[in-house]
C-alpha cells in the first residue's frame, strides 16, 4: 500500500481493503488515470460496483455515502427497518441482532474511509454535502459517487441517474473558476478490467440546466459503451 493511501484512509478501511484485495483477482486498469481533483462517477450495481471500484481504483477518493450509514443508530434503523426485514424478508428476531452488529461495523468503516455523508430531503443537508465536497475538491482530493436511481439493479447497463450531483460544478466553479471533470468509471467482472473513461464537463456560456442534462446523458452513454 502506497503512502498516498495511508494518508487518505484510516486503519480500519485500509485493513478491510487489504483483506478483500487478497481474496480477489486483481483488476487491470484500462484508460488514463486523471490528475486530481476529479469527480469519478460509477455504476452501483447493488454494491458490487462500489466494492470493486473502491478495491481497485488506483487513486484515493472521497466516497459519497448516504448519511444513515455514517451513524450507528441511523444505520441500525436502516438495516433493521428496511434492508433485513422489508427487502430481504428476515424475521424480526433474526434481523434485530444482525442489524445491531452490522450497523456498528458499517458506521465505523464509512468513517474510516473518510466518506462524505449525503443528506437527502432538506436544503440544509444538501448544503452540508456540497460544502464538504467542495472543501475536499479544493484540497485536491478526488470524489467518487454512484448516482443510479435503481441502485439495487444488477444489470451491466447504466440506467437512469440522479442529476443533483452535477451541482458540484456550480459550487466548485465559484471557488476555483474552473469546471469539474466528471470521469466515468466502470468494472468489467468477466475480463477483470476497471475502465476509466474520458471526462465530461460543463462549459462556459451554456446554461447550467442544459449543461447538466448534457453531461448526465454523456456519462450514461460512455458507461454503457464500456460494458
Amino acid at each position: 500500500m502506497t503512502e498516498t493511501y495511508r494518508k487518505a484512509y484510516c486503519p480500519l478501511f485500509r485493513f478491510c481493503r487489504f483483506c478483500i484485495c487478497l481474496v480477489n483477482r486483481r483488476m487491470k486498469v484500462i484508460g488514463d488515470v486523471p490528475a486530481a481533483p476529479v469527480v469519478f462517477v460509477g455504476h452501483h450495481q447493488n454494491m458490487k460496483g462500489v466494492v470493486r471500484t473502491m478495491e481497485w481504483l488506483p487513486v484515493p477518493v472521497r466516497l459519497w455515502v448516504l448519511a444513515c450509514f455514517c451513524d450507528k443508530d441511523e444505520c441500525y434503523r436502516q438495516y433493521y427497518g428496511y434492508t433485513f426485514t422489508e427487502r430481504l424478508g428476515w424475521p424480526c428476531w433474526l434481523a434485530r441482532p444482525v442489524a445491531w452488529i452490522v450497523s456498528r461495523f458499517v458506521a465505523r468503516l464509512t468513517r474510516s474511509a473518510r466518506t462524505i455523508p449525503v443528506f437527502r430531503g432538506s436544503v440544509k443537508g444538501l448544503k452540508a454535502t456540497m460544502d464538504q465536497s467542495v472543501e475536499a475538491f479544493c484540497a485536491g482530493e478526488n470524489i467518487l459517487l454512484f448516482p443510479d436511481v435503481d441502485y439495487s439493479g444488477d444489470t451491466d447497463d447504466m440506467g437512469e441517474i440522479y442529476k443533483g450531483f452535477l451541482a458540484l460544478d456550480r459550487f466548485c466553479h465559484q471557488k476555483t473558476g474552473k469546471h469539474v471533470d466528471f470521469v466515468p468509471v466502470y468494472t468489467r467482472r468477466e475480463t477483470m478490467e476497471l475502465v476509466i473513461g474520458q471526462p465530461s464537463r460543463l462549459t462556459d456560456g451554456e446554461s447550467f440546466v442544459a449543461g447538466r442534462d448534457r453531461v448526465a446523458k454523456e456519462l450514461v452513454e460512455k458507461m454503457n459503451r464500456s460494458t
